[in-house]
């Protein structure tokens, strides 16, 4: 996996969203650790020690009023993207039920780490600018403007204290724009129904009633 493809995986990330509600658990979990990775954290984060506290205080601060907050869920269902590892889950899957999310105890009783896939990290540690990057690809795409500044300051993204910098150091990596191929229905229309209408026209305009040529 190389760097764009990692851009891609983390635009494509599915999160919840009804109406006008979202809830950007994962973007804020992965905001919160590229925010440590540019202070010189290990690949790997302890769920209990490390995740659970501050991405809980992440999701009162950030995502949409709840009763309860659940930061285990976007920890652990991370993992379904080629970038995101998890280790010491072996405990943790239900035997009974493997689709259910293990609670928050578990993952620390379990001792569960998560972080970055070795290849992705690997990336991270030779440019930090890839960082930067990836931030701003999060914000832009899960966060309104009214936020992301109040995020960045929140998170401490040493030594970008503006979002304007962090918009010209993505600018100014990115310096060939990246490509996706789209597909786009075309629909086929009757070639007798338009001789059909034409002839039914008798040669004029049904709007301005002047001589036409078909």
């Amino acid at each position: 996996m190389d760097i764009k493809q990692l851009k891609q995986q983390i635009s494509d990330i599915k999160i919840w969203k009804k109406e006008d509600q979202s809830a950007p658990h994962k973007p804020l979990l992965l905001l919160y650790v590229l925010s440590q990775y540019k202070k010189g954290h290990d690949r790997l984060f302890n769920y209990g020690s490390e995740i659970k506290e501050p991405l809980s205080q992440l999701l009162k601060d950030f995502g949409p009023q709840r009763a309860d907050y659940y930061p285990n869920m976007p920890f652990w269902r991370l993992q379904k993207e080629a970038f995101w590892q998890l280790t010491n889950i072996e405990n943790c899957i239900n035997s009974a039920n493997s689709n259910k999310d293990p609670s928050s105890n578990q993952l620390i009783n379990c001792q569960v780490y998560g972080g970055f896939d070795e290849q992705s990290n690997q990336y991270l540690k030779a440019d930090s600018n890839v960082i930067d990057q990836l931030v701003w690809q999060i914000l832009c795409q899960y966060f309104p403007k009214n936020i992301q500044s109040e995020l960045i300051n929140k998170l401490d993204f040493s030594p970008i204290t503006k979002i304007d910098d962090l918009i010209l150091g993505s600018v100014l990596n990115n310096k060939k724009p990246s490509r996706r191929n789209v597909a786009t229905p075309q629909y086929i229309r009757s070639a007798e129904l338009a001789e059909f209408v034409k002839r039914k026209a008798k040669g004029l305009c049904d709007l301005c009633h002047q001589v036409i040529n078909y």
